[in-house]
């Protein structure tokens, strides 16, 4: 072993014992805890695709770097996935024509969402789906496609009223309590990608304030439903519909993170954007946590390590 004597060194100095080395990690997916992973340029950031860059059945997918971007490793998921260029964008320049735009969760949805529109992005997101093209939000993100975000609380900002980017016919209201839960939920179908993923489950969290629900005075809202029912909450048996998703297919959202972790829901969609799985990779990603205890355990002494433990 390359440390040997390092380690020998250290416990004759110190007289405590060393149990092992754990070595570098470099491949392991543990999401990163802030953006500051965006602004090293650990992800692409505003670089702009053309479709003529891309091979045949690769899909180019911007993701808006929202000022507050929450829970950006969402899109983890996508990038591990042969030909699935995954890029963040803030500006309506870098934008180009993705095959999808994606708005992420955010720790202030009323904020972004102003900001998307100084910067020209909101209408350059309106463009983009009056084209055809695929718009998805997730959490925050999703609370921004809908018709209006109500705040009567001033939970988020002092205003009590913001309209949103009406591509969906729901409603948001700001309540004070945050749900957080671990959630199991199970595919109610829908047009297009979704209807082959009837009752498929799928597994993910919830981290939000707002409660969004159809927007019933809207002509609309008849043709938008829910696509997904929370069964479990933290291990507690629930019923609470979630997501809404257009009469094509391809604008929709939900308050569930972690969902491209589920292989079936995300190559479903993928493929709804014309990707193609010609390797035919299969889905054998461990979770990065169970790898890194693995790491160190087969690093550590661990029968040293339980003798000290029962001292």
């Amino acid at each position: 072993m390359l440390f040997a004597d390092g380690r020998r060194i250290l416990e004759e100095r110190s007289g405590i014992p060393v149990l092992g080395i754990v070595p570098y990690l470099g491949q392991l997916r543990i999401p990163d805890e802030d953006a500051v992973a965006i602004e090293e340029r650990k992800y692409p950031l505003d670089r702009r695709l053309t479709h003529a860059a891309l091979s045949s059945g690769e899909v180019d997918i911007a993701v808006v770097r929202l000022p507050r971007i929450a829970n950006f490793d969402d899109f983890d998921p996508l990038l591990d996935e042969p030909g699935v260029h995954v890029r963040y964008v803030s500006s309506r320049e870098a934008l180009g024509s993705p095959h999808a735009i994606i708005l992420p969760g955010s720790k202030s949805t009323l904020s972004d969402l102003h900001w998307l529109r100084t910067l020209g992005l909101a209408d350059a997101i309106h463009e983009f789906a009056a084209r055809g093209g695929a718009v998805v939000g997730i959490c925050g993100g999703y609370q921004m496609l809908g018709m209006v975000l109500r705040d009567p609380l001033h939970v988020e900002s002092l205003e009590e009223e913001v309209a949103g980017l009406g591509l969906l016919p729901v409603e948001t209201v700001f309540a004070p309590d945050k749900i957080t839960h671990r959630a199991t939920a199970r595919i109610l179908g829908g047009p297009t990608w979704l209807a082959p993923l009837s009752g498929t489950i799928v597994h993910g969290y919830e981290i939000h304030m707002g409660r969004t629900k159809p927007l019933a005075s809207d002509p609309h809202a008849q043709t938008v439903r829910p696509w997904l029912c929370i069964t479990q909450r933290s291990h507690t048996p629930v019923e609470v519909l979630d997501g809404a998703v257009s009469a094509d297919g391809r604008i929709w959202g939900c308050y569930l993170h972690g969902l491209f972790e589920n292989v079936h829901l995300r190559r479903a969609w993928l493929a709804s954007l014309g990707w193609e799985n010609r390797e035919k990779a299969q889905d054998i990603r461990q979770d990065p946590f169970e790898a890194l205890a693995d790491a160190v355990e087969s690093a550590l002494d661990m029968a040293r390590l339980y003798a000290i433990l029962e001292m």
